[in-house]
């Protein structure tokens, strides 16, 4: 069955390299898949196909689209359980650090995911196999096709060891930058004056408030930042700040 994906025709032969090659990269994933197929499906790069006379849709593009969404989900999950004092802008920030493309290219490379991937000859000598996008897009299939395989526990399990475990230092940096000493460098080389903040409003009861803060650079508000402290409300303001700053000078 699985040799549907290699041969051009009945007469071509089966490189059985790829076959070796699936044991160790289910070690590698603590996972052994129960329907090989949905592994060799996550490994399949669009330019494969091409050369196999297969349809677009059998690449591994609709398993990186399941995957995507389950890797959010668990990611989110597990955020919001294990930082309960947080708001969902810090949230959202710390989830943009580990599903970026950037944070699952390199998990991808460390352990060596390049190496199994199915890639036209072209493709592998465009230097296909180390490119960031495709690393992070097979990534992400192989989560969909554990999903298929297994179902959200087993993904959970997976993601928990292979995304989760690791993250620690980059949640750290993301939580301690501080976006009030980046905008008040920013506008202090630019010859302007500290940057002031107002509170504008709070709402909630009193041990559930929220702060709303705007940021005025030069006699003027550049932004706006609210969460559960005004400290927080500030960084955010500025956070926002930094980004309307950076657009107004491109």
């Amino acid at each position: 069955m699985l040799k549907k994906f290699f041969a051009k025709n009945e007469e071509d032969s089966v490189d059985t390299s790829v076959f070796d090659n699936l044991k160790t990269l289910e070690d590698k994933i603590l996972y052994s898949f129960k329907n090989k197929d949905l592994l060799l499906t996550a490994l399949k790069h669009r330019s494969f196909i091409s050369q196999t006379i297969q349809e677009r849709i059998d690449s591994n593009e609709r398993l990186e689209f399941l995957g995507d969404s389950v890797l959010n989900f668990i990611v989110v999950k597990h955020l919001y359980k294990t930082y309960p004092d947080l708001d969902e802008g810090e949230l959202s920030k710390m989830k943009s650090v580990i599903v970026s493309g950037e944070n699952l290219s390199l998990i991808a490379r460390e352990m060596n995911l390049g190496e199994h991937i199915l890639l036209s000859e072209y493709e592998e000598r465009a230097g296909g196999r180390d490119k960031s996008s495709i690393l992070e897009d097979t990534f992400e299939a192989i989560i969909g096709a554990v999903y298929l395989d297994s179902g959200i526990l087993k993904s959970e399990k997976i993601i928990k060891v292979l995304v989760l475990e690791d993250i620690k230092k980059a949640l750290e940096n993301t939580l301690t930058r501080n976006y009030k000493s980046e905008l008040l460098e920013l506008v202090q080389s630019n010859g302007l004056e500290p940057p002031t903040y107002e509170v504008i409003s709070e709402e909630g009861p009193e041990h559930e408030k929220v702060f709303t803060v705007k940021a005025i650079v030069d006699g003027k508000e550049v932004s706006q930042g609210s969460s559960t402290s005004k400290k927080r409300a500030e960084q955010e303001a500025s956070r926002k700040a930094l980004e309307n700053l950076d657009l107004l000078s491109n």
